[in-house]
């Protein structure tokens, strides 16, 4: 992602390049070996003074002490880890006071769940009707048993859970899962899903939690939202290019438009009412690396087309609007990663915006995970499908819960419960809503309280100065 210069390349390819081997006794080699380990951690060392969020990422091997990880938890909070192998399921579970692992038998049945689960989650215009209701919502339980009823012991008067997934446990959309066997009798308004009983988050690696600490950016919350319609022509007509990646978008119901999208974005600014909002002509990738890297935007906000790179199908990237037909409209995962960026929250109301390829001990690389990377401290993204109609009252609930000084994890599963609640049956399946995901740091947001209590003070004021006027002007008539 990141490309590294030292000033003398040349002595680089010499190190690294194969050579015939010498008795270790060969003094030439010794040096050599420690010329290089010099070199090399001296290349550590600039990475983390340029790029420190990377480096945590992939350099600092140092573990984190159960006792450290459990000084950040709060009282109501449980991690669960899950690490898994070719025939078994490793479950960590940390709370304030307890640390327990279990190890669970898994076989081809388990996975075969965990796929159903992914697929119908995965399939467009889905609507999840009998018989398909009844197997989606067996799968949700049985991966209840396998997943959490086993830690059920350890999370009596827990009410949030972290969890820290890999593997194939990474595309399991929890907050779906059913905490009780499936009954005929169940609508979808009383289908108990897990998200009505915890507040949900996850984490990269457990070893996040030093990164997540609160960093305060300004008293106030400002935003900067982007919202793309793909009404304007100059950028549906990149949507329908001949041979392109995005050609496929153009084929979609409403011809690749999104009709939700610049309300969504219209809307998280009228929440906080500071900011910029760039909405279809203004959503370009020319002001997102303009003003995303250089303003201090305490929540970010993308509602727009993802797609995966034409030249690396394993990744995805982000689709802003075409201001001319020779300015490139795509922004790529070592595009955002390169960026430095101070957003304590990024939304990225973006289909396929968590997805990626899994690398083994690197985790899957998103977009998702560029973005934490570039410093946003918090992200919500979707494993799949963001439905364009749902997602604007899911957004709208959520910034009016973080207004109201919610934590994130609690704002999100409140407004996912709202949602569940006055919809009908037939927008209630897991489909619409249930694949959104809030990575990282879970507290308020960062000047939320800061900015209520200056309005209050504000207001206060005016009210002083207006009892002090009318004092006036009753000793001046008198």
């Amino acid at each position: 992602i990141i490309h590294f210069e030292y000033k003398d390349n040349q002595q680089l390819e010499t190190l690294i390049e194969p050579k015939q081997l010498y008795s270790p006794k060969d003094e030439a080699i010794k040096n050599k070996i420690l010329s290089a380990e010099q070199l090399f951690y001296s290349f550590l060392k600039e990475i983390e003074k340029k790029y420190p969020v990377y480096y945590a990422y992939k350099y600092n091997h140092e573990p984190l002490k159960i006792k450290a990880i459990q000084a950040r938890l709060k009282d109501n909070t449980a991690i669960l880890d899950y690490m898994d192998t070719k025939d078994s399921l490793h479950i960590f579970c940390i709370t304030k006071q307890h640390f327990t692992w279990k190890t669970i038998a898994i076989d081809s049945t388990d996975l075969a769940n965990a796929n159903t689960l992914k697929n119908i989650l995965n399939e467009p215009n889905n609507t999840i009707e009998t018989p398909k209701s009844k197997q989606f919502l067996d799968c949700a339980n049985r991966l209840y048993q396998l997943l959490i009823q086993p830690m059920n012991s350890e999370l009596m008067d827990i009410t949030s859970l972290r969890f820290v997934p890999s593997g194939w446990v990474y595309n399991i959309a929890f907050a779906s899962l059913c905490t009780e066997s499936y009954s005929e009798n169940w609508t979808q308004k009383e289908a108990p899903y897990l998200i009505r009983k915890y507040a949900l988050s996850y984490l990269f690696s457990v070893k996040d939690l030093q990164t997540c600490d609160p960093k305060p950016n300004s008293n106030n919350v400002s935003v900067g939202s982007f919202g793309n319609s793909y009404e304007d022509e100059s950028t549906s007509k990149s949507l329908r290019s001949s041979g392109s990646c995005l050609e496929a978008l153009a084929t979609t119901r409403g011809g690749g438009k999104l009709l939700y999208a610049t309300k969504e974005a219209q809307q998280v600014y009228a929440q906080w009412g500071k900011g910029n909002c760039f909405v279809d002509k203004r959503a370009t990738k020319e002001n997102f690396m303009k003003f995303c890297g250089s303003k201090n935007y305490s929540i970010l906000h993308i509602a727009m087309h993802s797609v995966r790179d034409c030249n690396n199908p394993e990744t995805i990237q982000l689709v802003f609007a075409k201001s001319n037909d020779t300015l490139d409209n795509l922004l790529r995962l070592s595009e955002i990663a390169g960026m430095k960026m101070n957003s304590d929250l990024a939304v990225l109301s973006a289909c396929h915006s968590g997805d990626g390829s899994l690398k083994n001990r690197e985790g899957v690389i998103s977009l998702s995970r560029a973005f934490a990377m570039a410093g946003c401290r918090s992200l919500i993204m979707s494993n799949s499908y963001v439905i364009d109609d749902a997602s604007p009252e899911i957004f709208e609930n959520f910034y009016g819960n973080l207004n109201d000084n919610q934590d994130k994890d609690i704002a999100l599963q409140q407004a996912m419960i709202k949602y569940l609640n006055d919809q009908t049956d037939a927008k209630r399946i897991p489909y619409r809503w249930a694949n959104f995901k809030l990575w990282g740091n879970t507290d308020k947001v960062q000047g939320s309280e800061s900015s209520k209590i200056n309005l209050r003070w504000l207001a206060l004021g005016f009210a002083i100065i207006g009892i002090f006027s009318l004092f006036l002007l009753n000793r001046k008539k008198s």
